[in-house]
């Protein structure tokens, strides 16, 4: 799956996901299962997703990418993973998606987004999985391109 990510985002879209991508390779257990052989799903957020996260977190809660700390990193890439290959279809044909981090993300098949515990407490949008980039195949998996990087908790403050 990771050379897939790479192909999209030097060919297809450059450059979006440099972010994901730094962060997966820093964490190894993360990057070994994607580059592996575990049938997995990937939610993959764009470089503008991550963005939008890193704003929402300095502005609420006074925390800037280098302070987080290397654990969260880890628990959010493994909320963005799933056990299996699902294909859109099976992806909104289910009510949730258990997720690899556990907890789970509830799809909405009317318009094609994810609900995940940061749009359940705080009231965010939830993540759209961005067209055409949905079922990417991978030799191990599929991959989903989303919108919005899906949160299971909040990292801690330093407000």
């Amino acid at each position: 799956e990771t050379d897939v990510a790479l192909s999209v985002n030097e060919n297809d879209v450059p450059g979006a996901f440099d972010t994901l991508l730094s962060l997966v390779t820093s964490q190894k257990r993360v990057f070994w299962r994607l580059d592996g052989w575990s049938r997995t799903t990937v939610f993959a957020p764009t470089d503008d997703a991550f963005d939008n996260l890193f704003a929402f977190v300095e502005e609420n809660l006074c925390l800037t990418p280098d302070q987080y700390p290397s654990w969260y990193i880890r628990d959010v890439l493994n909320y963005h993973l799933s056990n299996g290959v699902k294909n859109s279809d099976k992806v909104f044909g289910a009510s949730k998606v258990r997720m690899l981090f556990g907890g789970y993300i509830f799809p909405d098949a009317s318009n094609l987004t994810l609900q995940d515990n940061l749009s359940n407490s705080l009231g965010a949008p939830n993540a759209a999985i961005v067209a055409p980039f949905f079922n990417v195949p991978a030799d191990n998996g599929i991959i989903h391109v989303i919108d919005r990087v899906l949160i299971p908790y909040l990292p801690p403050s330093n407000c």
